[in-house]
């Protein structure tokens, strides 16, 4: 059973007051960190998330992706896996994966391999998305 989220943008005026541009930032990262809940929420159980992603480590202008797995680290970074078909091989060199917010745990072949994402980055970068329950006994696809 899917379960669709979204990050809503709020559009202010030029007029918008500072006060209003950082209430409304706020509510957007509110709205991110619990989308980034009710992934990990449905990981645990087995299940999975198909998301979009805004500009940033996985593209310039939007994005889709399966996150098929969650972790936290011996540091306790918590990490999601992605599935990022239809993509080139990440290049290390490339400015954007330096930071250390993206990191590919095996060779990958246009996307089709684990990639790691921490969840503070896919927090920042989630648009909107769907989470799935795992499937249940004797139910088929």
């Amino acid at each position: 059973t899917p379960h669709g989220f979204r990050v809503e943008e709020e559009k202010l005026g030029r007029e918008a007051t500072a006060e209003q541009k950082k209430l409304a930032q706020e509510k957007k990262l509110a709205q991110q960190k619990d989308s980034g809940q009710r992934i990990v929420d449905e990981l645990k159980q087995g299940g999975m998330a198909l998301v979009s992603v805004g500009k940033g480590h996985f593209t310039e202008n939007g994005h889709i992706m399966v996150i098929n797995g969650y972790a936290k680290d011996a540091k306790g970074k918590e990490w999601f896996f992605v599935a990022n078909p239809g993509r080139r091989n990440p290049d290390p060199k490339d400015s954007k994966y330096r930071d250390g917010a993206v990191v590919v745990d095996r060779e990958l072949t246009h996307g089709a391999g684990r990639v790691r994402v921490s969840r503070e980055t896919l927090e920042k970068e989630l648009k909107y998305g769907f989470t799935f329950d795992p499937p249940r006994a004797g139910q088929t696809a």
